[in-house]
């Protein structure tokens, strides 16, 4: 399974005793890293691919690295958090000779998290055989990158958005509404999906959906959701979603339940569709680095932000028009989870999205070359 956001999965146990360095040759000693650090399960990355990721987080992140055995010394170890230092550790390796490197290098140890996607994105470039220079200057502005391909370059912005305010607190109201209809729909299960926030209509939108049969059918209501109802009694609560949904625009979900006295179980499920708005935003900001006369690429990290890989493949086919947006002759998402094997490692999802439009079109070996390092499902 492929699990986003690796860095902050980890396993809380016991505290292991009194040695908590990491070792500087863990190819030599690799039986004892995996038993103290892994907890006893091997990652699929050999002991000196291993132990140069180490090496590589020591010299040019020891504040990482600090951090990291502190956590070890609280008892915070595991094949999950071993993993996510070897990949941070593996991009740092790959990119440090790269013309460029000590400013980005710079900012990612002064804490910017954007620095972290722009050798991630310059990692995927070398693996590819490319030698991309990072902060180049062309004229009074510096793009993150800029590769070379024969005669033709290419500029790259690269870009980690966040989830925004305003989607965490649209999940704190879905989740709101999910707390009530509980408490007013025992014995059911409840499905809810909106087109919009429910904003001033949150109330009507409760009395709605609570005045609605349990028949299994899909009621519209409220002219923004779509709402089935299920009879549930003493099964067990089910949240997953039942009503056919056709729009792959990115969702944001919530779920509550709960089984009462008597064993009577209710659910509520409810989904709120993400308008593309903010994301076209997103992607329209960067439009200022580039120029028309050059091969340009956005690259976007979505491992943190609404919608994932799929939603944004959706959202950023809309956003490129025929007389709009042409400067970017690509955009390409990518994001990284922990697989939780067998093999335990970090895998990597890459999509390049061609502009038909572009003022310049990106050199057909590069868009190989990136899609092939994709390895995870769509």
């Amino acid at each position: 399974m492929l699990r986003a956001d690796a860095a902050a999965v980890h396993f809380v146990i016991g505290v292991l005793g009194a040695s908590v360095l990491i070792p500087p040759n863990i190819a030599a000693h690799w039986y004892e890293f995996v038993a103290e650090w892994c907890l006893g399960i091997e990652p699929q990355e050999t002991p000196s691919e291993v132990e140069r990721a180490f090496d590589a987080l020591r010299r040019l992140w020891p504040e990482f690295l600090n951090e990291l055995e502190v956590q070890g010394a609280q008892g915070h170890r595991g094949i999950s958090m071993v993993i996510s230092a070897v990949a941070r550790g593996r991009t740092l390796a790959a990119c440090e000779r790269l013309d460029g490197f000590d400013p980005v290098m710079a900012r990612l140890r002064r804490g910017e998290k954007a620095a972290m996607a722009e050798l991630q994105f310059a990692e995927a470039l070398v693996r590819c055989t490319f030698s991309p220079v990072l902060e180049p200057q062309l004229g009074s502005k510096k793009p993150d990158c800029l590769v070379r391909i024969g005669s033709k370059r290419l500029y790259a912005e690269v870009i980690a958005p966040e989830q925004a305010a305003a989607v965490k607190e649209a999940g704190a109201t879905l989740q709101r509404m999910a707390r009530e209809l509980v408490e007013r729909t025992t014995g059911t299960r409840t499905e809810i999906l909106l087109s919009e926030e429910p904003g001033a209509r949150f109330d009507a939108i409760l009395t709605a959906v609570t005045s609605t049969l349990p028949d299994g059918r899909v009621h519209d209501i409220e002219e923004i959701a779509k709402v089935r109802r299920d009879f549930l009694g003493l099964l067990p609560p089910n949240v997953g979603p039942l009503i056919n949904d056709l729009d792959q625009r990115p969702k944001i979900g919530v779920a509550s339940a709960r089984v009462g006295g008597g064993a009577i179980s209710t659910s509520v499920t409810v989904r709120q569709t993400i308008t593309s708005a903010r994301v076209h935003r997103l992607l329209s900001n960067e439009l200022s680095h580039f120029s028309k006369t050059e091969r340009n690429i956005l690259a976007v990290r979505v491992t943190a932000v609404e919608g994932h890989m799929k939603g944004w493949v959706t959202l950023v086919l809309r956003w490129l028009q025929p007389k709009r947006n042409r400067r970017v002759g690509a955009v390409i998402l990518f994001d990284s989870g922990a697989l939780m094997g067998p093999p335990f490692t970090i895998r990597q999802r890459w999509r390049v999205i061609e502009n038909p439009y572009a003022y310049v079109s990106i050199p057909r070996s590069l868009i190989n070359a990136i899609s092939a390092l994709d390895e995870g499902a769509p």
